[in-house]
């Protein structure tokens, strides 16, 4: 059984794998994604939630702008890299 802090965690790799059936009320545009952010994240031009990994989630679940496919510690992986003057995802 999941702890609840990582049921969120959870959930959106079940809808992103198709495990879970979409909500019909989200956009179209959004058929896997858990999260309108997350829409860029094969193409790499995604932004990581700050929030996701967190225990208590992201506030804004699926209407969330930034990524909730990224892995945990990207966002500290990408700031890095940025103040390195590094790329950040290919």
């Amino acid at each position: 059984k999941e702890s609840p802090p990582g049921r969120h965690v959870i959930a959106a790799l079940k809808k992103a794998t198709g495990q879970i059936a979409d909500d019909p009320q989200e956009s179209a545009a959004t058929p896997n994604a858990p999260s309108k952010g997350s829409e860029l994240h094969a193409s790499g031009q995604c932004k990581p939630c700050a929030w996701f990994w967190k225990p208590q989630g992201c506030r804004n679940d699926q209407n969330c702008q930034h990524c909730h496919l990224c892995p945990e510690g990207e966002l500290k992986e990408r700031k890095k890299n940025k103040r390195a003057g590094g790329a950040s995802r290919p």
